[in-house]
């Protein structure tokens, strides 16, 4: 029954999801690097983001983001996967509306 909200540039993912990311090996540089015929994994260090080394992995045929795996300031693995990803579709506007539900108890309390 709490709403919170984190802001965007609080998440860790913040640092791979920008539009405008720069690999120039000053503040982010890929440390490690793995391709194979259906994998490609790629790990990316950061210089003042607070976060460890981000590992993204892609599959190669289309080539696309499948996972990436984040340890975050407290040291937390957080792994994220994408399966069944669509491309260029129309999104409702709607989708991204919060509406907090009402409690029908709390409509008979007056509140």
């Amino acid at each position: 029954d709490q709403v919170s909200n984190i802001d965007y540039d609080d998440i860790p993912a913040s640092v791979i999801l920008g539009n405008d990311i720069k690999i120039d090996g000053k503040n982010m540089k890929i440390t490690r690097f793995y391709k194979d015929a259906g994998t490609t994994i790629a790990t990316i260090e950061t210089k003042d983001s607070g976060v460890g080394p981000i590992e993204l992995t892609f599959g190669n045929s289309p080539f696309e983001l499948k996972q990436w795996k984040i340890v975050d300031p407290q040291s937390v693995e957080v792994t994220v996967s994408l399966y069944g990803s669509q491309t260029d579709k129309k999104l409702d506007n709607e989708l991204f509306h919060f509406k907090k539900k009402t409690n029908p108890l709390d409509l008979k309390k007056g509140r």
